[in-house]
């Protein structure tokens, strides 16, 4: 195996609990980063970054506006080493002490290695099984993009597969770092902004997923949030937002995709047990307002002000 120095970059706001835990589990690995680019909103984390500053190479960039999006460009930005990989997490997993090598083993193996661009981490306590109707359906399709811009998970596979997405879990060749150009800067969430960059980098490259290169998510529990109110409107109009900046998508499937998925969530214990009649009123407004961004010049404008940005 050949390891192949890199860098990690990671974007926070007011949760320096879970922030020091991922330091620790940085400090912890067997193969260690060139340099952390933490980009913080919110309190001034500075205590917290001088504890992890004589056992790891940090940068600390601050940011005025909280957003995954313009954080994780400014961290890009300020990445000060040269380096072939850079690494992209969220605050809140926590690193297997061999997560890194086990990535550079599984590229080192491939045989298209040279064109690889793209690695995806494994999350070891969470459901990998795809459940629910549209996760029958499309079992056979792990990691792909559909027309309908439907992301299909693939962390159930068991063997490294290529796939036209990754999930913010991932480790990404420097090159490719310049097609992070998504516009909804302003979006709060991290909803899709991981979707946008690696299928845009999954055009003129291939991506593996690395099942062996473990992570963990420190609060594994919120990841399986239902979609709803607020959430679901920013959700249905950043894969918009995505399937019309993709002119090989399908805006019709798109339509045809969140409508499926939304009536089939009705017979899902969790979700329609408490679902309410506003709510669902509330989903065919979203859906049908949104037909006038079809007729729209200038279509990031108005997503953006549909989400209040």
């Amino acid at each position: 195996m050949r390891l192949q120095p890199y860098s990690i970059v990671v974007a926070t706001k007011d949760r320096e609990t879970f922030l020091s835990n991922f330091f620790e589990s940085v400090v912890g690995l067997n193969t260690k980063p060139t340099e952390v680019v933490v980009c913080s909103s919110g309190r001034d984390i500075t205590n917290l970054i001088q504890q992890y500053e004589n056992v790891l190479n940090l940068v600390h960039v601050v940011s005025d506006v909280a957003s995954q999006v313009y954080q994780k460009k400014l961290a890009i930005l300020n990445l000060t080493k040269e380096v072939e990989w850079v690494a992209f997490f969220d605050d809140d997993v926590i690193l297997k002490a061999d997560s890194i090598d086990e990535a550079f083993n599984t590229l080192e193996n491939d045989k298209c290695k040279d064109l690889i661009a793209g690695i995806g981490f494994s999350i070891e306590n969470i459901d990998l099984m795809q459940t629910g109707i549209l996760g029958k359906i499309h079992r056979n399709k792990l990691g792909q993009v559909l027309k309908s811009g439907h992301n299909v998970a693939y962390l159930s596979s068991k063997f490294p597969i290529y796939t036209q997405w990754l999930n913010g879990a991932s480790m990404w060749k420097f090159s490719a770092l310049g097609k992070y150009d998504n516009e909804l800067e302003g979006l709060k969430r991290s909803l899709g902004e991981d979707l946008i960059f690696s299928y845009e980098v999954s055009k003129n490259n291939k991506l593996i997923y690395c099942p062996n290169a473990k992570i963990l998510f420190q609060d594994p529990l919120s990841q399986y949030a239902d979609l709803r109110g607020k959430e679901l409107k920013l959700y249905f109009f950043v894969m918009m937002y995505f399937v019309l900046r993709n002119k090989e998508l399908s805006i019709f499937r798109f339509y045809t995709f969140q409508m499926t998925r939304f009536l089939s969530g009705l017979f899902i214990n969790s979700f329609s047990n408490q679902i309410t009649l506003r709510e669902i009123l509330d989903f065919f407004s979203i859906y049908i307002r949104s037909m006038r961004l079809i007729f729209t010049r200038n279509r990031t404008e108005y997503i953006n002000k549909q989400l209040a940005l």
